[in-house]
């Protein structure tokens, strides 16, 4: 059965210049006065909650009129990807936690470094993590505001993964001893709020089908033609940093091996992914940012974590295969179970250049290839149900901090993803 969305893209695109100076306004206003005033405070806030919407009905509308899915809202709503989930949990407060409390040499940290800051916001737990309102509910109350029914199929919404603090930073760093004794408690929590945020916006209606049979939650039946046709991703681009050498050479030094540093993120993932209803499609992908090609955080395959990294509880891994020096080969795909999906990254959003139709179908072949193989398929047969294509990264997962010089390469780079998956893959 053919995957949905064989033209994928991360979610997160270049907010217009506008936007960003609305948003900019209020974050200045916070600084400069010392002395609250709300009535000046409040305006510049609605100033800037309108942009917001206008900025999601026009990126909305132009995706329709281009035919791209699935359709998001660019993640305008958010400064990042990560943005609003963990300081919305009970027992999280963001600290400014200083570098000496992260993991020695971790690549997505290098580039901060390199600036004379003290260290970076991370999500703490001061008390027991617990889930209590939905984050993205209005984000995806007011995305499907802007679509007929028969659309809300086509929406995807994102979700950050439960390890992205517990990741970064060194043993015991991520929560306080008065909050958890030890990591596995506090990474099921933070597990088990995804999980919940997970399930408030399935019932909300989040990528439903007006065609979907009704069905309690538990199990959730599949439409007549066994299609799941709801859709939400999970984004880590944290477990993408052990593929770094350089980080895990560090980490021996500290008696840390691979399995050591995967056990608790594949204990929080799958804590987040369990008992799922069965008509929903959860996507996990793993990356390495979008900051420009110099500043990449990691650079490595998925070789050595492949066997573990493909049974989470996941259908889909979107996964970059965009430069072999910095993402490796697509060797790994080996590992891929039957039944499941790889989303080739092939686009790379960390500069402007435009990637060939070619180079794209000779790379979807190369990984049909190693699949087939492992699997005991044909080619054509991996290629109908297992491929799909993308680019490697969202285009704008910081708001201001992108590799793309354009929103018209941005689009370029869309509809040349959508064209591979027409001509290569044989979408419609």
């Amino acid at each position: 059965m053919a995957p949905r969305f064989r033209a994928d893209h991360i979610g997160s695109l270049i907010r217009p210049q506008y936007l960003l100076d609305a948003q900019l306004q209020v974050s200045d206003f916070g600084r400069m006065h010392t002395q609250y005033n709300e009535s000046a405070s409040h305006e510049l806030i609605d100033k800037a909650h309108d942009a917001e919407r206008q900025a999601i009905k026009d990126v909305v509308a132009e995706q329709v009129n281009r035919g791209i899915t699935p359709i998001t809202s660019g993640e305008f709503e958010r400064s990042s990807f990560v943005s609003g989930f963990f300081e919305n949990l009970e027992g999280i407060e963001i600290r400014l936690v200083e570098w000496k409390d992260f993991r020695t040499d971790f690549p997505i940290t290098r580039p901060y470094l390199r600036r004379n800051i003290p260290g970076r916001d991370q999500p703490i737990a001061t008390g027991k993590v617990r889930w209590k309102q939905s984050t993205y509910m209005k984000e995806w109350l007011h995305l499907r505001s802007l679509l007929p029914e028969e659309r809300w199929k086509d929406v995807k919404i994102t979700i950050p993964a439960p390890n992205w603090s517990h990741t970064q930073l060194k043993d015991g760093c991520a929560y306080t001893f008065e909050a958890y004794t030890n990591e596995q408690e506090y990474l099921k929590d933070l597990g088990e709020a995804v999980r919940q945020e997970i399930l408030a916006l399935y019932d909300a209606g989040v990528a439903r089908d007006r065609g979907l049979i009704a069905s309690d939650r538990f199990p959730g039946a599949l439409p007549a033609d066994g299609v799941r046709r709801r859709f939400i991703q999970i984004d880590d681009p944290m477990v993408a940093m052990f593929c770094d050498q350089p980080f895990l050479e560090e980490q021996k030094k500290e008696g840390k091996t691979l399995d050591d540093l995967l056990d608790p993120a594949i204990l929080a993932h799958n804590t987040a992914a369990r008992e799922m209803p069965d008509d929903l499609t959860l996507q996990v992908h793993l990356c390495r940012g979008n900051l420009p090609k110099g500043d990449t955080a990691a650079i490595g395959g998925f070789d050595d974590m492949a066997p573990r990294l493909f049974k989470l509880n996941y259908e889909r891994f979107a996964l970059e295969f965009d430069d072999p020096e910095i993402t490796g080969s697509v060797a790994p795909l080996q590992h891929l179970p039957s039944g499941k999906v790889v989303v080739l990254g092939l686009v790379t959003t960390k500069d402007s250049e435009l990637e060939t139709v070619e180079a794209m179908e000779a790379k979807v072949h190369e990984a049909a290839e190693v699949i087939a193989k492992a699997q005991g398929k044909t080619r054509e047969e991996v290629i109908k149900d297992s491929i799909a294509v993308s680019p490697g990264c969202g285009f704008a997962s910081v708001s201001v901090i992108h590799g793309i010089e354009s929103v018209d390469v941005q689009w370029e780079k869309l509809e040349l993803v959508k064209k591979v998956a027409k001509d290569v893959l044989g979408s419609t």
